[in-house]
């Protein structure tokens, strides 16, 4: 037998029914470990409170124009129908673990509303359209979802807040193609990023271009938008052979990131690390805006010859103890050497300036300015960014960035 909805004393609860719709105009509480369905339509009134720390099963169109809430995390909505579900109404709208489960139609889930969502959000089945409906979706800090593909993710913006990083469920026309964003330092900014699967030329001409990018992709482009841009941001960024043009997945060993610079109005080589197991490229990004990919010319003669040497054994046996960068005999040409680090999660680990000088180095713990302590870190595949200065020949001063993974085992 399933328990039966309890409401404290203190609650107020004025619910009607009409042709099977439920509506809710004072103050309704489904406590832990009890179920409360609607197989009609839910209306909660502008002075209505929905407070869900149940199983809440909503079978129809939801509509909040008051208040719809939480006290405990252990409490779920489920979104489960037989037809496309409007989810609309102007309230403050927050759910903690939220599952969707309608494969009624293309896009069964028709956001209108401002859904903020904390714990887990369960992608089952079905895509959420709030391109077309004006709705939002946000994650809150510690969310997180699961099960998102092809056919369950967010079709329009996803924003998160928090400086965690993330990777966005989003997608277009019936594919999931996530973005992701990291290195996030200070404060709760949120970020919102968009996939648009369409060519870009029309807003952000392809041919405007320096002559080292060589082929832009023409058939989809991210859009990545914070809410502060003074900090420091690694984009991450798919490619899928549904949706990314045949002539760059040629040469996917090219691949890099590119934006468009509004101010200069042409695309600039943001760089890129291909990781060809997940079909990915990663940079790190000197702005924010229109993301997509493109292969670039690599014939092009680097200066400071620099070899890197990536990876790290640290047990103190004389060997790759450390992350060595040497410089080949060549007099110093690079100054001012930086290195910054990240995790698998793209979390910064490690950054310094002057690297190399009086024994400042990587050598496998989070030693670094503005990283996690001083840890020794576990055995696995991080990524780097190394930036230097150099003198032209004639005598200008420039600034160059090498990025890539290295491998630490510290077993």
């Amino acid at each position: 037998m399933k328990n039966a909805i309890i409401f404290p004393a203190v609650f107020l609860f004025f619910c009607s029914v009409s042709f099977g719709q439920t509506v809710n105009t004072g103050e309704l509480y489904v406590s832990p470990f009890t179920e409360f369905s609607t197989l009609s339509d839910f209306e909660n009134k502008d002075s209505g409170s929905f407070f869900n720390d149940g199983i809440t099963f909503f079978y129809s169109n939801f509509d909040n124009e008051g208040q719809v809430d939480y006290y405990q995390e252990e409490g779920q909505s489920q979104f489960l129908g037989f037809a496309p579900q409007m989810i609309s109404g102007h309230g403050d709208t927050y759910f903690s673990n939220i599952l969707f489960d309608n494969n009624s139609s293309g896009t069964p889930f028709l956001l209108e509303a401002a859904i903020n969502a904390e714990a887990e959000v369960d992608f089952r089945d079905g895509i959420i359209d709030n391109r077309h409906y004006g709705g939002s979706f946000t994650f809150g800090e510690t969310a997180g979802y699961k099960g998102v593909s092809n056919n369950s993710h967010v079709d329009g913006p996803v924003m998160k807040t928090g400086n965690t990083s993330f990777e966005y469920p989003i997608g277009n026309k019936g594919y999931y193609r996530k973005a992701g964003v990291t290195g996030i330092e200070t404060g709760s900014p949120t970020y919102k990023a968009t996939y648009f699967l369409e060519n870009a030329d029309a807003q952000y001409p392809l041919l405007s271009k320096p002559d080292i990018i060589e082929g832009i992709n023409n058939a989809e482009y991210w859009k990545i938008e914070p809410a502060e841009v003074d900090t420091e941001l690694v984009v991450t960024l798919s490619w899928n052979e549904n949706t990314t043009p045949g002539f760059l997945l040629e040469n996917p060993e090219a691949f890099h990131i590119v934006r468009w610079d509004e101010q200069q109005q042409l695309w600039v080589d943001e760089g890129g690390v291909v990781d060809e197991w997940n079909n990915s490229v990663s940079a790190a990004v000197s702005s924010f805006g229109i993301f997509t990919l493109a292969t670039v010319e690599t014939r092009d003669v680097l200066p400071c010859q620099l070899a890197v040497y990536n990876a790290i054994t640290p047990n103190n046996d004389g060997q790759n103890d450390y992350f060595m960068i040497d410089q080949l005999n060549n007099g110093g040409c690079a100054e001012n050497i930086s290195v910054k680090i990240f995790n698998r999660w793209n979390v910064k680990v490690f950054e310094t300036e002057n690297y190399g000088k009086a024994g400042n180095v990587f050598d496998g713990y989070s030693d670094g300015r503005g990283t996690l302590g001083s840890d020794q870190l576990p055995t696995g595949t991080y990524f780097y960014i190394l930036e230097f200065e150099y003198s032209t020949a004639e005598g200008a001063k420039k600034t160059y960035q090498q990025q890539g993974y290295l491998y630490l085992n510290g077993n």
